[in-house]
C-alpha cells in the first residue's frame, strides 16, 4: 500500500490515495517515468519492489477488464532497475543461457545428457544446487519434482516445455530411483554417490567456458530464474513460492 501510494504521488504530482488513484489510466509514458523517479528516490530493492507492486496491481486492472491486454501490455514494458547495490552475482540473457544448452547439446557422451538435464532444471524450477544435488529418481513423477528445501520444507516444481524433454531424456538414460545428478568419469561409466556442490559448480564454469562466457555460480542460473520471470511480470508472491523463500524480503532481493 505504502508503495503505490508513493507511486499514486509520483503520476499525479500530488498526494493522492492508493484506493482513488485510477490505475487503469497508466498508460507506457506514465511507468516509464514512475520508474525513472523511483529509481532516483529509493534504493535500488526498494525501487525494484514498487515496480513489482506497480505490475502487480496493473495485472489486476487487466484481469477485471478495467483496461484492454494492449494497454496492460505495454504499461507493464518496463525493465528492473540495475545498480552496483544487487546481491553480489550476475544474471544470465537469454542468449548466454541458449550458448549454454548448445554447447551440452553437442556433447553427444552421457556427460552432455547430464549437464543438460542439470542446467534445464536449476533454471526452469530455479533451484539452488544444495537442492539439486539432494533430488532422487523418485522425487520425480508426471513433470512434478518434489524439492527438499532448507529446514526441510518440501515443495512442489513444475518441469516443463524444453527443461522436461532434458530432464526426462537424463531419466531415461539413469534407469534408476538412486540420485539423480551423479559423476561421470572419462570413459561415460556412472558413479553412484551423488554430484557434491562443490561438482555443480565446477560443471556450470567448465560449460561457461566451453560456449565462451564468463564464469557463473549455481546461484546465478537461480537468480537468472527469479529476475527473468520478475521483468516478465509475474508476481512476486508467485516467484517466492518456486525459490522456496520463506520471507518476501528475500524474493525483493532479485
Amino acid at each position: 500500500r505504502i508503495a503505490l501510494r508513493n507511486i499514486a504521488e509520483i503520476a499525479s504530482g500530488q498526494t493522492v490515495d492508493t484506493y482513488e488513484f485510477d490505475w487503469a489510466t497508466l498508460q507506457y509514458t506514465d511507468t516509464i517515468l514512475i520508474r525513472e523517479q523511483v529509481a532516483k528516490r529509493f534504493s535500488l530493492h526498494t525501487a525494484n519492489y514498487h515496480l513489482c507492486a506497480l505490475r502487480g496491481v496493473l495485472k489486476e486492472c487487466w484481469r477485471l477488464q478495467l483496461m484492454s491486454h494492449a494497454d496492460y501490455a505495454s504499461a507493464v514494458d518496463f525493465q528492473q532497475i540495475r545498480g552496483n547495490d544487487t546481491e553480489a552475482g550476475k544474471v544470465l540473457s537469454l542468449d548466454e543461457l541458449v550458448k549454454l544448452f548448445r554447447i551440452c547439446q553437442k556433447d553427444k557422451t552421457p556427460a552432455g545428457l547430464r549437464d543438460a538435464a542439470m542446467l534445464a532444471v536449476l533454471y526452469g524450477c530455479g533451484l539452488r544446487r544444495a537442492e539439486l544435488v539432494e533430488l532422487n529418481v523418485a522425487d520425480y513423477s508426471n513433470g512434478v519434482l518434489t524439492i527438499h528445501g532448507k529446514g526441510n520444507r518440501l515443495r512442489l516444481a513444475h518441469v516443463v516445455n524444453e527443461a522436461r524433454e532434458f530432464f526426462e531424456g537424463w531419466l531415461q538414460f539413469r534407469k534408476t530411483d538412486q540420485p539423480v545428478f551423479v559423476s561421470i568419469n572419462k570413459v561415460g561409466k556412472l558413479g553412484d554417490a551423488p554430484l557434491t556442490t562443490q561438482s555443480i559448480y565446477r560443471i556450470l564454469n567448465h560449460r561457461a567456458s566451453q560456449a565462451g562466457i564468463d564464469a557463473l555460480s549455481p546461484h546465478d542460473v537461480r537468480r537468472s530464474t527469479a529476475t527473468h520471470l520478475l521483468e516478465r511480470g509475474v508476481d512476486l508472491a508467485v516467484v517466492q513460492r518456486m525459490l522456496g523463500h520463506k520471507q518476501l524480503s528475500t524474493t525483493i532481493i532479485y
